[in-house]
Protein backbone atom coordinates (compact mmCIF):
# COMPACT_ATOMS: atom_id res chain seq x y z
CA UNK A 1 0.00 0.00 0.00
CA UNK A 2 1.45 3.07 -1.26
CA UNK A 3 -0.34 6.18 -1.59
CA UNK A 4 0.30 8.00 -4.85
CA UNK A 5 -0.79 11.62 -5.89
CA UNK A 6 -0.94 12.09 -9.81
CA UNK A 7 -1.30 15.79 -11.28
CA UNK A 8 -4.48 14.77 -13.93
CA UNK A 9 -5.20 18.07 -15.20
CA UNK A 10 -3.72 21.85 -14.39
CA UNK A 11 -5.20 22.08 -11.09
CA UNK A 12 -6.38 18.23 -10.40
CA UNK A 13 -4.97 16.05 -8.33
CA UNK A 14 -6.24 12.42 -7.67
CA UNK A 15 -4.77 10.59 -4.53
CA UNK A 16 -5.22 6.79 -4.76
CA UNK A 17 -3.80 3.96 -2.52
CA UNK A 18 -5.09 0.12 -2.35
CA UNK A 19 -5.45 -2.72 0.14
CA UNK A 20 -3.76 -6.12 0.49
CA UNK A 21 -6.31 -8.73 0.44
CA UNK A 22 -8.58 -8.81 3.44
CA UNK A 23 -6.85 -5.30 4.89
CA UNK A 24 -8.58 -2.41 5.63
CA UNK A 25 -7.62 1.11 3.92
CA UNK A 26 -7.54 4.53 5.02
CA UNK A 27 -6.59 7.26 3.07
CA UNK A 28 -6.26 10.75 4.05
CA UNK A 29 -6.02 13.59 1.05
CA UNK A 30 -2.91 16.17 1.71
CA UNK A 31 -3.40 19.54 3.84
CA UNK A 32 -3.73 21.83 1.09
CA UNK A 33 -6.50 24.30 0.13
CA UNK A 34 -8.40 22.09 -2.36
CA UNK A 35 -12.09 21.39 -3.26
CA UNK A 36 -13.77 18.20 -3.38
CA UNK A 37 -14.69 16.73 -6.52
CA UNK A 38 -15.18 12.92 -6.22
CA UNK A 39 -14.54 9.56 -4.26
CA UNK A 40 -14.35 6.82 -6.39
CA UNK A 41 -14.29 3.17 -4.39
CA UNK A 42 -13.81 -0.31 -6.13
CA UNK A 43 -13.50 -3.83 -4.10
CA UNK A 44 -11.80 -6.82 -6.31
CA UNK A 45 -15.22 -8.79 -5.47
CA UNK A 46 -18.51 -8.09 -4.61
CA UNK A 47 -18.83 -7.24 -0.91
CA UNK A 48 -21.63 -6.22 2.00
CA UNK A 49 -20.49 -3.12 3.52
CA UNK A 50 -20.27 0.66 4.09
CA UNK A 51 -17.02 2.89 3.41
CA UNK A 52 -17.40 6.35 4.79
CA UNK A 53 -16.17 9.65 3.40
CA UNK A 54 -15.36 12.35 6.21
CA UNK A 55 -14.22 15.94 6.33
CA UNK A 56 -11.28 16.00 8.74
CA UNK A 57 -11.22 19.61 10.01
CA UNK A 58 -8.05 21.32 11.03
CA UNK A 59 -10.13 23.35 13.71
CA UNK A 60 -10.45 20.09 15.33
CA UNK A 61 -12.36 17.02 15.96
CA UNK A 62 -15.48 18.87 16.99
CA UNK A 63 -15.82 19.87 13.58
CA UNK A 64 -14.76 16.61 11.86
CA UNK A 65 -18.15 15.53 9.83
CA UNK A 66 -19.00 12.79 7.69
CA UNK A 67 -19.82 13.52 4.52
CA UNK A 68 -21.40 10.18 2.63
CA UNK A 69 -21.65 6.80 3.53
CA UNK A 70 -21.18 4.97 0.34
CA UNK A 71 -23.24 1.32 0.72
CA UNK A 72 -22.52 -2.01 -0.43
CA UNK A 73 -24.72 -4.35 -0.88
CA UNK A 74 -23.42 -7.42 -3.23
CA UNK A 75 -21.42 -4.26 -5.18
CA UNK A 76 -18.10 -4.11 -5.42
CA UNK A 77 -17.84 -0.28 -6.54
CA UNK A 78 -19.25 3.52 -5.55
CA UNK A 79 -18.74 7.01 -6.26
CA UNK A 80 -19.66 9.88 -4.20
CA UNK A 81 -19.81 13.33 -5.79
CA UNK A 82 -20.73 16.36 -3.41
CA UNK A 83 -24.16 17.48 -4.53
CA UNK A 84 -22.53 21.22 -3.26
CA UNK A 85 -18.81 22.38 -2.99
CA UNK A 86 -16.67 21.59 0.07
CA UNK A 87 -13.61 23.52 0.38
CA UNK A 88 -11.09 22.72 2.67
CA UNK A 89 -8.45 25.04 4.32
CA UNK A 90 -4.83 24.18 4.40
CA UNK A 91 -5.10 22.19 7.55
CA UNK A 92 -8.63 20.68 6.82
CA UNK A 93 -8.67 17.19 4.72
CA UNK A 94 -10.64 14.43 3.63
CA UNK A 95 -10.55 10.51 4.94
CA UNK A 96 -11.47 7.99 3.55
CA UNK A 97 -12.27 4.63 5.65
CA UNK A 98 -12.84 1.40 3.93
CA UNK A 99 -13.01 -1.31 5.73
CA UNK A 100 -11.50 -4.98 5.10
CA UNK A 101 -13.55 -6.84 2.16
CA UNK A 102 -13.08 -10.53 3.34
CA UNK A 103 -11.45 -13.40 1.78
CA UNK A 104 -8.96 -12.04 -0.80
CA UNK A 105 -10.65 -9.17 -1.76
CA UNK A 106 -8.41 -5.92 -2.18
CA UNK A 107 -9.62 -2.46 -2.28
CA UNK A 108 -8.61 0.72 -3.96
CA UNK A 109 -9.84 3.81 -3.47
CA UNK A 110 -9.15 7.24 -5.17
CA UNK A 111 -9.79 10.93 -4.30
CA UNK A 112 -10.10 13.75 -6.89
CA UNK A 113 -9.63 17.44 -5.43
CA UNK A 114 -8.93 20.94 -7.25
CA UNK A 115 -6.45 23.38 -5.77
CA UNK A 116 -7.96 26.44 -5.01
CA UNK A 117 -6.19 29.83 -3.97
Amino acid sequence: MTVATDLVGSQTYRIRDQSGANSPLQLDTQKFQARLLQVMVKYSAAVTLSVDVTFKSGAGSAWDCLLQRLTFSANSSGVFIPDEEIEMGSDDFIRVDAPAGGGVVTSAVAIYVVAVG
